[in-house]
């Protein structure tokens, strides 16, 4: 089952409209649909389901339908007076946005402090490790 979750957790997106939908297929979702198909063919021959519960941990985005996610509509209050500018935005809460702004401070770190187990899987990060699914279109196999 983690499979199944972690097939659902790559494959969804919260659209601009506040809504959790799939990865496009012409942007990668047409393979995450294909490895889902296995799962769900694998399951018939096992002849059972999914358990109740499976997506306990899996890092669905959360849905805010019918209203807009917050950074959105920030960033629409924000854009406008920036014209055809480049900008970088940064979401947060002020007491920690508030030196970057004042005194120019950042905080930069490595990914590897992201390594913490008490954060969740989308925060969790190991820069030193790299997981890749290839389409079996690119495996080849020798007897």
């Amino acid at each position: 089952m983690n499979r199944a979750r972690d097939i659902i957790s790559n494959i969804t997106e919260l659209a601009y409209d506040g809504k959790i939908g799939m990865i496009s297929p012409t942007e990668g979702g047409a393979f995450w649909i294909e490895l889902f198909t296995h799962v769900l063919e694998e399951l018939v021959l096992r002849g059972s389901g999914f358990k109740d519960g499976f997506l306990k941990d899996a890092t669905v985005p959360k849905p805010t339908f019918p209203i807009d996610p917050r950074a959105k509509s920030l960033v629409r209050q924000i854009g406008p007076g920036l014209g055809n500018q480049w900008y970088v935005v940064k979401l947060g809460k002020a007491k920690y946005l508030q030196p970057a702004f004042e005194q120019g401070h950042w905080r930069i770190s490595p990914a590897s402090s992201y390594a913490d187990p008490s954060l969740n899987a989308a925060q969790r990060d190991k820069e030193l490790e790299m997981k890749i699914y290839l389409p079996k279109s690119k495996m080849k196999f020798w007897d």
